[in-house]
C-alpha cells in the first residue's frame, strides 16, 4: 500500500459524523434550491398580478405584473402587511372578505369578484383567487393570491349590453315607422282594383305592387315581432289544448307553399291525444316557420315529414326534410338573430333571418327546447320538446296583453 493511498484511507476513516452529513445533504439542499427557483420563475412569468402573503399577512414577495399594473415598487411592498400598501389603498372589503375565508375555513377561495377605486391607476374590477401553503391545514405558512384584471371585459359588456338594448329600441321604432305608410298604400291599391276600364299595363303594375306590399308587409312585421320577443312584451294566454289541433293548423297555413314546390309531406300522429298548456297561436306560429323553412330549402318534389310523439312527460314534435342542409359554420348559430346564409335556393324567399330565434324564445317561454340536426346535402331535422299535460280538463285562459296578437303569421328564417 502506498502513502498515498494510506492516507486517503485515514482521510476517509477519520473524517467527522458532522461533515459527513453536510457531504450528503448537499445534494438535497441543492435539489431544494432548484425546486424554488423554479417557482419562483413560473410566477415571474405569470401575466396576471400574483402576490406571495406569510401567516401575518405581510408581503413575502410579487411578480413584475403585480408591480406594473399597481404601479407600485418592490421596496414599498415586500414586508409591508397587505392593507398598508400604497398608504391604506389596499385595505378593501372585498380583500378582507377572501384573506379571512382562506385563514378560516384553511379552502380556496376562487372567481371572487371585488371592485375598487384606487387614488393612483383608478377604478377596477379584479378577481381574485386565493389558497394557503401548505394546504390542507391548520396552520398555513403562506397565502397565495392571484389577481385578474376584468375591468375592460366588464366595460365591453356593458357597453354590448347598451348597444343591443338602442339595437332592439330601434328595431321597436323603425318597425312601427315603416308600418305607418303600409295601410295607405294598400287602402290605394284596394282603390285601383275597383276600376272597370283598367289597361293591361296599369293591371301589371298593380300586381306587381300588390305582391311587393305583401312582402314588405310581411317583413315589417317581422321587425315587430322579433322587437315584442327580445324586449319581453311577448305574453302567452295559455289553455290547455291538443297537439293535433295546433298541428292541423299549421297544415292548412303551411300548405300553399308545400304545394308551390309540390313537395310530399307525411304526418305520423300518436293514436292517444297529447295535451299542452300553451298558447295555440304561438305554437301554431313554431310548426308553420319550421315546415315553411322546410319547404324554401328543399329541392322542388322533396319529402318533408312532420312526426308528433310522447316521450315520457315530454311531447316531441320533429320536422324532417331532404332539403340542402345547414353548414357545419352556420349550425351553431342557427338561432339566433338575424342568422343567415347564402342557403336558399331561391333568395326572393328570403327573410331577416329571425324566423328560427323565435322558435326558439317562444318554445323556450312555453318551458320547452328546440334543437337541430343537420349537414349539408343529407336535409334538416328539427326538433322540438314540450312539457305535457296528463288531463285534458279545461283551463281559464290567462289575460292576453296588447303586445302580444294572436295572429299566426310565420316568420320565415331566411
Amino acid at each position: 500500500m502506498t502513502e498515498e493511498t494510506e492516507w486517503r484511507r485515514h482521510e476517509v476513516t477519520d473524517a467527522s459524523p458532522g461533515d459527513k452529513e453536510e457531504r450528503h445533504s448537499q445534494p438535497e439542499w441543492e435539489s431544494v434550491h432548484k425546486a424554488l427557483a423554479y417557482a419562483n420563475d413560473i410566477i415571474a412569468t405569470l401575466r396576471e398580478p400574483f402576490v406571495i402573503l406569510n401567516s401575518d399577512l405581510r408581503v413575502s414577495t410579487a411578480n413584475t405584473s403585480f408591480y406594473a399594473s399597481f404601479q407600485v415598487s418592490k421596496a414599498e411592498t415586500e414586508g409591508r402587511l397587505i392593507y398598508e400598501l400604497g398608504n391604506g389603498q389596499w385595505d378593501i372589503r372585498g380583500l378582507r372578505t377572501v384573506l379571512d375565508a382562506i385563514l378560516t375555513s384553511h379552502q380556496p377561495v376562487s372567481d371572487f369578484e371585488v371592485e375598487h377605486v384606487f387614488p393612483e391607476i383608478g377604478h377596477k374590477v379584479m378577481v381574485l383567487n386565493g389558497r394557503q401553503f401548505p394546504p390542507d391545514t391548520a396552520h398555513p405558512e403562506l397565502i397565495l393570491l392571484a389577481f385578474e384584471d376584468v375591468t375592460v371585459h366588464r366595460k365591453h359588456a356593458a357597453d354590448l349590453a347598451g348597444l343591443n338594448r338602442r339595437k332592439d329600441e330601434f328595431l321597436a321604432m323603425l318597425g312601427h315607422e315603416l308600418r305607418n305608410p303600409l295601410a295607405p298604400i294598400s287602402n290605394a291599391l284596394h282603390l285601383l282594383r275597383l276600376e272597370q276600364d283598367e289597361s293591361p299595363v296599369h293591371r301589371q303594375a298593380r300586381i306587381i305592387i300588390e305582391r311587393q306590399l305583401v312582402q314588405m308587409t310581411r317583413l315589417v312585421d317581422d321587425l315587430l315581432e322579433v322587437s315584442r320577443v327580445t324586449t319581453g312584451r311577448v305574453q302567452l294566454r295559455c289553455e290547455r289544448v291538443a297537439i293535433s289541433t295546433i298541428v292541423e293548423h299549421s297544415l292548412e297555413t303551411a300548405r300553399p307553399l308545400i304545394d308551390r314546390f309540390e313537395h310530399t309531406i307525411t304526418v305520423a300522429m300518436p293514436p292517444e291525444p297529447i295535451w299542452l298548456r300553451a298558447d295555440a297561436a304561438r305554437l301554431e306560429q313554431v310548426v308553420v316557420n319550421l315546415l315553411n323553412n322546410a319547404a324554401k330549402f328543399t329541392l322542388p318534389g322533396g319529402r318533408i315529414g312532420l312526426t308528433v310523439d310522447a316521450q315520457g312527460h315530454e311531447c316531441v314534435v320533429r320536422v324532417r326534410d331532404t332539403g340542402i342542409g345547414i353548414s357545419p359554420d352556420l349550425l351553431p348559430h342557427i338561432f339566433e338573430l338575424f342568422t343567415q346564409e347564402e342557403r336558399s335556393l331561391d333568395r326572393a324567399h328570403g327573410g331577416l333571418g329571425v324566423g328560427l330565434a323565435l322558435v326558439k324564445q317562444l318554445v323556450e317561454l312555453h318551458g320547452g327546447r328546440v334543437e337541430v340536426r343537420s349537414a349539408p346535402g343529407e336535409g334538416s331535422e328539427f326538433v322540438v320538446c314540450l312539457p305535457a299535460v296528463l288531463s285534458a280538463d279545461p283551463l281559464t285562459p290567462e289575460p292576453l296583453t296588447d303586445a302580444a296578437p294572436r295572429d299566426v303569421r310565420p316568420a320565415p328564417d331566411g
